[in-house]
This record gives C-alpha cells, structure tokens and sequence, in this order.
C-alpha cells in the first residue's frame, strides 16, 4: 500500500504537468498570424458578452476552418479594428463580410470580419481554465512553483544517497 499511493501521485502530476503543457503550447501558436496547435487556438476569455455561451475567465478553443464554411450562428474569432481579439456568434453575412454580436450585448460589433482578419470557429470551452492560466503566470506564483520544484528534486536526491 506504502508503495501504491506515491506511484499514484507521481501519475497525477505527471498527467497535470503534461495538460498544463499543451495548454502552454496551445497558448504559444495562437497568435493571430500563427497556424495553430494541429489547427487548434486557445484564447482566455476577458469580457462576459458572449454569456451565457461563455465566461469572462474561460478558456476557448477554436478550430482553423476555412472562412467560407462560416454561418449565421457559428460563434467565431477575429482580430478587430483596434487590434483586440473578439469571439463573438455570427449575426449576419453581406457581401463585404460577416457581422458578428455577442449573445449578452445589445448591438452589432463594428468591425465587418473579412476572411483577413478571422482567426478560428469556437468548439471548445474549458470553464474558468482562463483563471487559472492568469494565476499561474503571475511572477510570485511562478516563483513558488519554482521553489517547490527545487525542494522536490533535493529531496529526492539526497534522498537516493
């Protein structure tokens, strides 16, 4: 039994360490001009004008489709006039773009999304992960992670001799 639980433990964080990574790498290759994670981006959620959809704090996850398969209804990324990433459902399509809204606001969103400035088609949401990815990247918390990391591997190393 002594041996089962540490084997256990060292399981789960090993999955943990490996989920935190690939949220890590999500994170790096999706900024706008970047293909993706196996035509995926991840975007935190900042405002709450998509709920009840989503969350300000949730993680989204889009899919690379084509601009073209896009319809009334799709809830999709784009990069605006002023240089901010919006996921926002499509509202219309005319013939200079699709017009987008989100599910909590009153008004259609200003900036007309043209195949140039769509980023990804929303298909994932992982509640309140946003929150957790802002926690883990503040400098203190990394500082700590650091430090416990340390005494671990001591430990275990003074621990072999």
């Amino acid at each position: 039994m002594k041996k089962i639980i540490p084997i256990i433990l060292n399981s789960l964080a090993t999955v943990f360490v490996a989920v935190i990574l690939l949220f890590a790498f999500l994170n790096f290759s999706s900024a706008p001009e970047k293909k993706g994670l196996f035509g995926y981006k991840g975007f935190i959620v900042l405002s709450d004008s998509m709920v009840p959809e989503f969350e300000a704090g949730d993680y989204i996850i889009d899919q690379v489709v084509p601009f073209e398969e896009l319809s009334v209804g799709d809830v999709a990324s784009y990069m605006d006039d002023k240089n901010v990433l919006v996921t926002h459902r499509v509202h219309e399509k005319t013939a200079e773009g699709l017009l987008l809204k989100g599910d909590g606001n009153d008004f259609v969103d200003a900036t007309v999304v043209t195949e140039q400035n769509y980023i990804g088609k929303h298909k994932y949401t992982v509640h309140k992960l946003g929150l957790l990815m802002i926690k883990l990247g503040q400098p203190i918390v990394l500082v700590v992670i650091s430090l416990l990391f340390g005494i671990y591997l001591l430990y275990h190393f003074f621990k072999k001799s």
